[in-house]
This record gives C-alpha cells, sequence and structure tokens, in this order.
C-alpha cells in the first residue's frame, strides 16, 4: 500500500568468499571448499542477520525482525498483510548445512512467522541459498526460487502448487501474472515464462545477463 519499506541484512556465502582476503589468497585456492568457507565466515565481520520496516512517511523505523540467516530477497503482498523473505547462509556447521536458506511467510501487523519452506539442495546436496521470492497480485500465490528449482505454495494453506524441477539455472527474479497462470523467470541466460498447467518455461528469451522481470 506504499506505507512501509522493509531492508534485510547479512551477507551471503558468495559475498563472503569474494570479499575475504584468506579465501581469496592464491595459496589457499586449491583448499576444499569448506575449508575456504570457514575461512571466509571468520574473516567476515559479524552479520546482523535483520529485516527492518520503515514507516515511508517519516522515515523512522518502527519494527525489526530477527532471521536465522542473511536476508537475499525480500517481497511485499499487495494488500500489505504479509512479507515473504528468502534466506542464506549465516554460520557454517560441520556438516555445512544451510542454517537460513529458506522462506520464511511473516505477518508484517505482528512480525510474527505464519509458515516456513526449506530451500531444495544444489548438486552438492547442500541446500541452497533463495534468490528471490514473489506473490501473486492477489496474493494467494508464493513463489520461491534457489539453485535450480522453483516452486510455487499457497500462501495461505503452505500447501505446493507447482514445481518446476530440472531447471539449468539459479532464480535471479520471479513474477507472478495477474491471472496467476504464468511465472515469470529471470536467471542466468536471460528469463523464461513458465506455464503452471504445463509445469514447463516456454518460452525462454534469451539475455547476456540476469535481470528483473515483471508482467504488465
Amino acid at each position: 500500500d506504499g506505507t512501509l519499506l522493509a531492508t534485510g541484512s547479512g551477507a551471503s556465502v558468495v559475498d563472503m568468499l569474494m570479499t575475504s582476503t584468506r579465501a581469496q589468497d592464491p595459496k589457499n585456492k586449491d583448499l576444499p571448499f569448506h575449508e575456504r568457507w570457514n575461512l571466509a565466515y571468520e574473516d567476515a565481520i559479524e552479520a546482523e542477520h535483520t529485516i527492518r520496516l520503515f514507516d515511508l512517511s517519516s522515515g523512522t523505523e518502527i519494527k525489526r525482525i530477527d532471521a536465522p540467516g542473511a536476508i537475499l530477497s525480500l517481497a511485499f503482498s499487495l494488500d500489505g498483510r504479509y512479507l515473504a523473505s528468502g534466506g542464506g547462509y549465516s554460520s557454517p556447521t560441520p556438516d555445512m548445512r544451510c542454517t537460513g536458506c529458506e522462506v520464511r511467510l511473516l505477518d508484517v501487523r505482528s512480525g510474527l512467522e505464519v509458515n516456513r519452506f526449506a530451500a531444495g539442495e544444489n548438486q552438492n546436496h547442500f541446500q541452497s541459498e533463495v534468490g528471490a521470492v514473489a506473490f501473486s497480485p492477489n496474493r494467494m500465490l508464493l513463489a520461491r526460487g534457489d539453485y535450480n528449482e522453483v516452486v510455487i505454495t499457497s500462501t495461505d494453506s503452505g500447501r505446493e502448487i507447482s514445481r518446476l524441477r530440472g531447471y539449468s539455472q539459479p532464480s535471479f527474479a520471479l513474477s507472478i501474472s495477474r491471472d496467476n497462470r504464468f511465472t515469470a523467470i529471470g536467471h542466468g541466460i536471460g528469463a523464461a515464462l513458465w506455464d503452471h498447467q504445463t509445469g514447463r518455461p516456454s518460452p525462454v528469451f534469451p539475455a547476456k545477463s540476469p535481470g528483473p522481470v515483471d508482467f504488465s
């Protein structure tokens, strides 16, 4: 409704690896991934994993919502009732389990969690960071995208509606059409239009780099 602004904080695993001096040191380039990841986390400034809500008319912060990991994506439902957050890594665990790789559905008024959806696994069988979330215009559907699949769920019940499996590209942006039939996906090689009825991405619109997508 144009009255609130939500912001998220926290570095993703890619951010940590790219900015860590020790993880990028040539002498450490041949270390196993989990060892470089541990170096990166030790080098990183302790991140505050928090969602902040601001009142746009006054610019004042009105609410903080703690999160289990880095906040990588946010989306309000158009009626302002819900806020969805997509998360990523927070701290390394011995089994490389991602403690924040999930989507949380939050009630904006109370700040309480309404539902939670775990992310899928990547090619190494680790949970993927969730880089994109989106509501349908009528807020009945919630889309989330991680390493190589997009999942559509019912916002109210949490029931899975549709799933695009075996997708070869991570999702960087999502948008659901007004009739709830299509999801546009911004990915590493362009954009795809996913038909919920067939479960297939068609057509695919090539591009040189990933970018935002939206329906008129």
